[in-house]
């Protein structure tokens, strides 16, 4: 069977089911008598993935979206070989590393230093070799004071800083991380990101499966949204997450905590953002713009202390949870050097495309890399779009303006242009 030589990973027409028994065998007797056909156990067939087709070429980082029961962790679970396909065929080239529940592979009555070395030998690495990275994975975990204490004896977090850190240190070729990031403080979160960005700079292919919306838009440059172990959408991770809440926000079934709510705002605090205004074309405050009107936003923060490559940005939602548009000072070349003391800072929509309709605006301020927020203010600032002279267009959710033309038996006839409010301003120049 032909091999994608480009791919690090490979399903093909993938199907998993599980059984699942209502009742338990009251006796032996009960079980012997199942196991020689003279009594059979009520049982429901559950399909966690259904023909499922998928290819991810090396270096990508993919992430995977769905709700609980999608799929999303038995994907993970056969790549890793943990599960073997019902059906069809699973191809990984290169060593796997997983993370795919807290502290899997570890034997509870082994010490720290004991598991480290049993891991590697899993992957097929010497003692001489995890030797090697012994103080990177014990530094990195940051428990040096219990790693001779057996791990049944470790909290939560410990379990799970010691788990990622062995994982992300024995060099795989491919990465499985599952919801990982759902132990552990904020500066640690943060810690284990840097290292998957420093994964990713290396070309190593790492599959993640998040319930973060705001995680995987960071992390991944590719994302599939699973739904009844079928692929839903693939692509660009913005559009499969967008496409995604659009549906199940309808459906009323969005996973708890998968999206912050409305007028949310976290952030560590050394950048405060104190105000937020939208104001017209003559500087006046509003909160409703006619389609093509201009919008101006003006940030006003104060940085408690000096902050280095900050980055500012906005997120543009209509009432129905679709992401818009989300602009940011480092996407727009606006490098800023470091920030200290009052400031402002001003986004300028000279006509906005926007069809009418309930929008609101997200403002946030977070590091250069976009791992540590500062302030975030999600979805605080509504406002409207009214009707207005540029155009009658209802349909969609932006205004393009074009013309029409039509030529047909001698009649030529032509519609459209530029915004009415842009128009007029040419005029009276």
């Amino acid at each position: 069977m032909h091999t994608d030589r480009s791919a690090a990973v490979e399903l093909r027409s993938v199907s998993r089911q599980f059984c699942i028994y209502h009742e338990r065998p009251r006796s032996f007797l009960e079980l012997v008598a199942e196991g020689i056909g003279a009594r059979r156990r009520s049982k429901e067939i559950i399909w966690a993935l259904r023909d499922v087709d998928l290819i991810v070429p090396r270096g990508e980082t993919l992430g995977i979206i769905g709700p609980n029961g999608a799929g999303k962790s038995t994907i993970l679970n056969l790549i890793a070989r943990v599960l073997v396909p019902t059906s069809g065929q699973v191809i990984a080239h290169g060593r796997v590393s997983s993370l795919l529940e807290l502290g899997a592979g570890f034997h509870p009555d082994l010490t720290g230093r004991e598991n480290i070395f049993l891991y590697g030998s899993f992957l097929g690495l010497s003692r001489a070799d995890m030797a090697r990275r012994f103080d990177d994975i014990v530094d990195f975990s940051g428990i040096p004071a219990m790693i001779d204490a057996p791990v049944k004896r470790y909290s939560s977090g410990m379990y799970l800083r010691l788990a990622f850190s062995v994982a992300i240190h024995v060099e795989p070729d491919i990465l499985l991380v599952d919801e990982v990031f759902a132990v552990g403080d904020r500066a640690y979160q943060e810690r284990c990101l840097r290292r998957i960005r420093e994964l990713q700079q290396r070309g190593i292919t790492i599959l993640f499966v998040s319930h973060s919306m705001a995680t995987v838009r960071q992390m991944c440059s590719r994302a599939i949204w699973l739904s009844q172990g079928r692929i839903a959408a693939d692509g660009m991770p913005e559009q499969v997450i967008d496409s995604y809440l659009n549906a199940t926000t309808s459906q009323g079934t969005l996973d708890s905590g998968s999206e912050p709510i409305v007028g949310a705002r976290w952030g560590s605090g050394e950048v405060e953002i104190t105000r937020v205004l939208l104001l017209d074309g003559e500087g006046r405050a509003c909160n409703r713009i006619p389609v093509g009107g201009p919008l101006h936003v003006r940030i006003e923060f104060v940085a408690h202390q000096r902050v280095e490559r900050p980055v500012f940005g906005l997120a543009i939602y209509r009432n129905d949870g679709t992401h818009v548009n989300g602009p940011n000072t480092r996407l727009a070349g606006l490098p800023i050097e470091a920030i200290e003391g009052p400031g402002t800072l001003e986004y300028r929509v000279e006509s906005l495309p926007l069809l009418r309709g309930g929008y609101t605006l997200t403002v946030a301020v977070h590091d250069w890399e976009g791992l540590h927020t500062y302030d975030h203010r999600h979805q605080a600032f509504p406002f409207t779009v009214d009707p207005s002279p540029a155009t009658a267009e209802v349909y969609g959710l932006v205004w393009m303006p074009a013309r029409w033309r039509l030529q047909c038996g001698g009649l030529e006839r032509e519609a459209g242009g530029q915004p009415a409010i842009n128009r007029e301003r040419s005029d009276a120049a």
